[in-house]
């Protein structure tokens, strides 16, 4: 029963969400992925007896970085092509070297930064390097998470982690069974 509200709570909230930047999209399958590793533990069975615990009774399945805006966009003429390895962009002063940053779908490492021009090793993480639009928004990845843990009792819970504090409980349920 839990495990059905917290999809309805999910797909409720997209629905009032008003699209109103890409930003709005990366959000949204962010949130679809979270969606997805909690009915993907509750379907295996996630039990006490197949925990690998720590003193505190929980085990770390996995964390999974939020994209942020960065408030900086590409600044080309035309696209950018899969080959480019230089981006020239709006602000450069909020990037570091091996940053994480994705435009649409794919992941780029910051390796340098010179004027408004960022060197970059494009498609990592497994992600492909592909054409984006010269315009495009630029998200950060790595300094905001959710980190899905298993609890002895067979509790599924989710964590939001900034590294200002400890990370803090947003969201838990039980699969059907494991109490």
């Amino acid at each position: 029963m839990q495990t059905t509200n917290l999809i309805h709570i999910g797909v409720r909230s997209l629905r009032e969400t008003k699209i109103v930047a890409p930003t709005t999209r990366w959000l949204k399958s962010g949130l679809a992925l979270l969606i997805l590793v909690f009915l993907a533990l509750a379907v295996t069975g996630c039990t006490a007896g197949r925990l690998r615990g720590d003193s505190n009774g929980w085990s770390p399945v996995a964390a999974v970085p939020l994209p942020i805006d960065s408030g900086s966009s590409v600044n080309e003429q035309g696209s950018i092509s899969p080959l480019d390895n230089t981006l020239t962009v709006s602000n450069p002063l909020v990037f570091e070297i091996d940053q994480v940053i994705k435009i649409e779908q794919e992941q780029i490492r910051i390796t340098g930064i010179r004027d408004n021009e960022l060197v970059v090793e494009r498609g990592i993480n497994g992600t492909r390097a592909v054409s984006h639009p010269g315009q495009s928004v630029i998200l950060t990845l790595g300094k905001q998470f959710v980190i899905i843990v298993t609890t002895k009792q067979g509790e599924i819970q989710a964590m939001f982690d900034d590294g200002s504090e400890a990370p803090e409980v947003d969201d838990s349920f039980s699969p059907p069974g494991s109490n």
